[in-house]
């Protein structure tokens, strides 16, 4: 995986976003990016094109 789980919580925190925003520009309910960043899920690949898309 591109971007570890772990990675997804750091670079929302740098970027000062709640899990709610972050959530939202990623188009996912924000109990399922916490499923992400706590490692309980694996992000799809079309997350992980938008997260790309986001982060640069």
């Amino acid at each position: 995986m591109a971007v570890s789980n772990q990675n997804l919580k750091y670079l929302r925190k740098l970027r000062g976003w709640t899990q709610e925003e972050f959530a939202n520009k990623l188009r996912i309910k924000r109990s399922l990016l916490g499923a992400y960043e706590e490692e309980r899920a694996e992000p799809r690949i079309d997350v992980l094109e938008v997260v790309c898309d986001i982060l640069n």
